[in-house]
């Protein structure tokens, strides 16, 4: 009986040594070593898989930029080709443009000097009926004119279709009548005698293309101006001259005289 009590006591001893406040606290702090343990193996494992990771990633860049190596390689000459090719094309497009720039020059001169014998009326009245304009210039240069010399005209026309006669204006219907001369020097003769018109709606005018009726338009005013200011002016086709001194324009006008 004695040995059962004192083996009771010990084992009461032993529960009760077990669970005293020193020995939990060995307890808890053999687990929380182990769980800073289990973390640094995480943290391990967990760089080992980024390590891994960051291996394959760079050996796909790797190989990625091999192959856009491999790939401007083969770009690259076809660049410089082209790139030859634009250079070339920009020469022959200057070329060309020089060309077309020349060649509208000569045609404009062409035109010019197919206009060169003519001259255009305005101002001479114009019947519903059928009318000789031979006749009507004929009778101008004689009697509004007073040219005595006999002047070859090779024909004459009026210009644009006819206009309606919607009982306004007479003059918004009257088309001016234009003719060609045989001789040039008859047209400077013409022209000299125009001064007598003065004063009258019947004015004489030379015939040039579009191009440059619209160049000596936009001079017109600082010819105008030349003229109240009592100086000499004078158009030579598309160039005005101020007392005998080419007229240069800033902007477009001058743009285009140069042209």
């Amino acid at each position: 009986m004695l040995k059962k009590t004192r083996k009771r006591k010990r084992r009461k001893s032993d529960i009760q040594s077990s669970n005293s406040p020193g020995d939990q606290t060995g307890s808890q702090d053999k687990m929380a070593d182990r769980d800073s343990e289990a973390l640094g193996l995480h943290e391990k494992l967990d760089k080992l898989l980024i390590s891994c990771a960051t291996k394959d990633q760079v050996s796909e860049i790797s190989s990625q930029l091999s192959i856009l190596e491999d790939t401007l390689e083969h770009i690259t000459p076809k660049v410089e080709k082209n790139a030859a090719d634009i250079h070339e094309l920009k020469q022959a497009n200057e070329s060309l443009a020089r060309t077309t720039r020349r060649l509208e020059s000569e045609i404009l001169d062409l035109k010019c000097r197919s206009m060169a014998d003519n001259l255009i009326v305005h101002g001479i009245g114009e019947t519903n009926g059928a009318e000789n304009c031979l006749d009507i210039i004929t009778d101008f240069l004689n009697k509004k004119l007073a040219i005595e010399k006999s002047i070859t005209i090779q024909r004459a026309h009026r210009l644009g279709p006819r206009r309606i006669d919607t009982g306004k204006d007479i003059k918004q219907k009257t088309r001016p009548i234009i003719f060609k001369l045989a001789y040039f020097p008859d047209k400077l003769t013409i022209l000299q005698a125009c001064r007598k018109l003065k004063g009258s709606s019947m004015f004489v005018t030379e015939q040039y293309p579009p191009e440059i009726v619209a160049r000596r338009r936009d001079l017109m005013p600082t010819f105008k101006k030349a003229k109240e200011e009592g100086k000499k002016a004078r158009f030579v086709r598309d160039k005005l001259y101020i007392e005998g001194v080419l007229y240069t324009a800033p902007g477009p006008v001058a743009e285009a005289m140069m042209t």
